[in-house]
């Protein structure tokens, strides 16, 4: 039978010209990495299209932002962000210009990552002893200033949670601070993208003592989970509604994870 709707090669098989750009991006857009970059060398037509929209493919992990701490000229201990390369050992200080989306700020320090937005203090311009919390999207462009928190002076830390997968809102998870001297949890402040608002939630781990590690949590299946100095990890979700822990083997020795 002869081919009447499309045009067809010896063998029967549809040429890939007969399909339109959008829709090879769209299935190219589903698959790994790695293939994606061998399909740049079938022909220069695909080497263009892909290049042309290299954006809505997916992309190789290049390393990591991290805080590092060092001593200034005055002797004072100082924290700055830090990108290391998968590649290589190289180091390279974070650049604002990097996130030039983001205006009103003289400095950006990226405090934490999930899934592709940044969590990020900003320094403003003017008042210059002034800061915001944002969260944005590099690719998009799109950034969200944080409302004030109401427990910023007892905050241990700050973690990002995002799963778009799940749900098209993020979390930011305050880390409060019961006891000054021994950094116990009292409790846990959760910002939504989706109310632009803060619910606080008091520990519901059961226990009065916890202290976390100072590393990065793991936001998975909805929950932020954290490692703490117990051999224990503490898990709580979007809403403050389900609290977990998990006891690790005593053999999972903390080192381990550091």
């Amino acid at each position: 039978m002869a081919c009447t709707q499309m045009k067809c090669s010896k063998n029967g098989a549809t040429s890939s010209a007969d399909f339109p750009d959008d829709l090879i991006v769209e299935i190219l857009s589903l698959l790994p990495v790695k293939s994606v970059c061998r399909f740049k060398c079938v022909s220069s037509l695909w080497y263009r299209l892909i290049s042309q929209h290299r954006k809505k493919l997916p992309k190789t992990l290049s390393g990591f932002f991290y805080p590092k701490h060092r001593l200034n000229d005055e002797g004072d201990l100082v924290t700055f962000p830090t990108f290391d390369g998968i590649l290589g050992n190289q180091e390279q200080p974070f650049s604002d210009s990097s996130l030039a989306f983001l205006t009103g700020y003289r400095q950006i320090l990226p405090k934490d990552c999930c899934n592709g937005l940044i969590f990020c203090l900003c320094w403003k311009d003017s008042p210059i002893d002034e800061a915001d919390y944002v969260v944005c999207n590099p690719v998009t462009e799109e950034w969200v200033v944080l409302p004030d928190a109401g427990h910023e002076s007892n905050a241990l830390a700050y973690r990002l949670g995002s799963d778009a997968a799940m749900s098209p809102h993020f979390h930011v998870f305050q880390i409060l601070e019961g006891d000054v001297e021994y950094g116990y949890v009292s409790g846990v402040n959760i910002y939504s993208s989706e109310t632009g608002a803060w619910s606080y939630k008091e520990n519901g781990w059961g226990d009065n003592e916890i202290q976390i590690v100072d590393m990065r949590g793991v936001f998975f299946n909805g929950m932020m989970h954290l490692l703490t100095y117990e051999f224990k990890i503490l898990a709580v979700d979007t809403e403050g509604k389900t609290w977990r822990t998990i006891s690790l083997l005593e053999t999972m020795i903390l080192g381990n994870f550091l």
